[in-house]
């Protein structure tokens, strides 16, 4: 798995959203299968240290079924 990309959108002085891209790489029948997906991370900002509190992604499972991983 590679974060390709991370770009942060501040929403007001405690929060932000990471918008991240991410290559993951599986290795099926001695072939590797590359899936690029997307993640957006929500950060809260207590003591100057960011904290997750939570993410939105897409239907990762579906994603793994379309490409034959599970």
């Amino acid at each position: 798995m590679e974060c390709k990309e991370v770009q942060i959108t501040s929403l007001d002085d405690k929060h932000a959203v990471a918008h991240t891209k991410w290559n993951s790489v599986y290795l099926k029948a001695e072939e590797e299968v590359s899936i690029p997906f997307n993640n957006n991370y929500l950060i809260q900002f207590r003591d100057d240290k960011p904290i997750i509190f939570g993410w939105i992604t897409g239907d990762e499972s579906q994603l793994l079924k379309d490409k034959g991983i599970i």
